[in-house]
């Protein structure tokens, strides 16, 4: 018998990249809370969607409650959820009501004998650590390009409507502020082109975007210059704990290679370092390493390419 597998995000692009890899696991439910239509759209391809409703003023959060109901009445075998704020927000306290627990940050799930086991990082990527869920359910909180990608289900058009449950308590938004994010999906990109420390002038940026236009790349950063310097977004920057990517190319720019770092590019198919130290960390991981000034080492690169 097929597992019952649940996928939720509410983020449409991750929710499309979480079921294109849940089938490997079984027959998949999609779960939409709120009213977004590009959710909607992408959950169309499970094979059926559970469709929940928000009163007006209500966060996807206060739909724990009818969560919980739908596992209790459904009783599906692993529960998939994108590792967003929201998606941590919902699938902690869900598994507090369902008395279990989740591998939050997964880097991998897969099926065993043994049965549906998820695989993190621990030490600071030093080591994995593999575990399988005690209970029925497998509840797993994973990011962009965890999965595997599989033949997508077909999609049987299969939509229920669940009654929304009023929760005890309900978040209420106060204010609203904007903030810079970027566009850019790093987990999903081909290229990377990421600079760090290296980099002695934020106008030097110039430099790095104009290697990643030559290379058809997106640019990435290390943790400094995202939460030290600012210089760019957050979503930005490569490491433990920020982006992970499986690119077939990331280029390092004035990157030194601290563990903490190369955990979350040790994927990458190719990795090619520019730096001027010989000694620096990441020039014992590299595939390619170029020694040298890159104030000088990319506008040659550039050329070349162009």
């Amino acid at each position: 018998m097929a597992k019952k597998v649940f996928v939720y995000s509410n983020k449409a692009s991750l929710l499309e990249d979480l079921l294109a890899g849940a089938s490997a696991f079984g027959e998949v439910h999609a779960i939409v809370i709120g009213g977004d239509e590009e959710l909607k759209e992408k959950a169309a391809t499970a094979e059926k969607v559970y469709q929940i409703g928000l009163p007006e003023g209500y966060l996807a959060e206060d739909a724990v409650e009818t969560l919980a109901a739908l596992v209790e009445r459904e009783k599906p075998d692993v529960f998939i959820a994108g590792a967003t704020l929201t998606g941590r927000a919902i699938v902690g306290r869900l598994a507090a009501k369902l008395h279990t627990a989740v591998f939050a940050d997964a880097k991998e799930l897969k099926e065993t004998e043994d049965g549906t086991v998820a695989v993190n990082m621990v030490y600071g990527g030093g080591a994995n650590l593999t575990q399988k869920a005690k209970g029925s359910l497998t509840m797993a909180l994973l990011g962009f390009g965890t999965l595997e990608k599989t033949d997508a289900p077909a999609g049987a058009g299969t939509v229920e409507e669940v009654t929304f449950i009023e929760p005890a308590w309900h978040v209420q938004v106060m204010e609203t502020r904007a903030r810079e994010a970027s566009s850019v999906n790093l987990s999903a990109a081909k290229k990377i082109v990421s600079f760090g420390l290296g980099v002695s002038k934020q106008e030097d940026i110039q430099l790095i975007e104009e290697l990643a236009k030559a290379l058809g790349a997106e640019v990435g950063c290390s943790r400094p210059i995202a939460e030290g310097l600012d210089w760019m977004p957050k979503e930005c920057y490569l490491g433990i704990s920020g982006v992970f990517t499986k690119a077939d190319l990331y280029v390092a720019v004035g990157i030194s290679g601290q563990v903490q770092h190369m955990v979350g590019v040790k994927d990458a198919k190719t990795v090619v370092a520019i730096n001027k130290d010989a000694n620096a960390p990441i020039m014992k991981q590299c595939d390619y390493g170029f020694v040298g000034d890159l104030y000088e080492v990319i506008p040659a690169l550039v050329a070349k390419l162009s």
